[in-house]
Formats: structure tokens, sequence, C-alpha cells
């Protein structure tokens, strides 16, 4: 049992048996313009994802406004020459919603852990 020793008495401060946790880090980095079909950027694997956080940075790099969001919601909108990052846990989706002409930079992150 995790913070005993063998003879059943606790084990000094900061003297765990448990192994810290290992996280798997992956980048995506891309451009988008015009319109996407779906409005999606990254899915999760499916039918089950591993990755248990994630954010994503987007840059509006058109002249209209664009909107974006996370696990099929596009609620949140960015203004030409903005930037933005959102956090979500347990991501699934990412999403960027564009008009013809628009275009935006993105940065997906995603954490897994391992171990």
């Amino acid at each position: 049992m995790c913070g005993y020793s063998s003879d059943a008495t606790y084990l000094p401060p900061n003297k765990f048996c448990c192994p810290e946790p290992k996280y798997f880090v992956e980048e995506l980095c891309g451009s988008v313009s015009g319109v996407l079909p779906g409005n999606v950027v990254w899915q999760a694997p499916t039918p089950t994802s591993d990755y248990i956080q994630a954010t994503l940075t987007v840059s509006n790099t058109g002249a209209g406004q664009i909107e974006y969001g996370s696990n099929g919601a596009v609620p949140f909108a960015l203004q030409p020459d903005q930037q933005v990052s959102i956090s979500v846990n347990n991501p699934t989706q990412f999403n960027i919603q564009l008009d013809a002409g628009d275009s935006a930079n993105y940065c997906i992150k995603l954490y897994k852990r391992i171990s």
C-alpha cells in the first residue's frame, strides 16, 4: 500500500512508493483558409481518446471575423489580427469556422498520460 513501510508505519515525508505520472505531449500546428469541411481542424481518435487535456491557440490572419471552439461547438468570435488560447479537458475536437477569404493559424498542444 502506498504511504506505508513494511512494518506498517508511515514513510517519511516526500517518500512515496507510487511513481510520478508521465505525460506525452504532442503539438500540431498549421494554417487554414477558406471554408473548412465541418469546420474541423483536429479530431481525436475514436471510439475513445486518451488525451486528458489540450490547448488550442488560434490567430486570425484574415480580414474578417472567425469563430473557434472545441468538442463540436464554435461559440467564440475572434477579430482580425487577434490571437487567443483555450484549454480543454478531455478534448475530442477543435473547430475553426471560416468564410471564403478568411484565414487563420493554429497550434494544438495535446497531453496524454502514459503511466
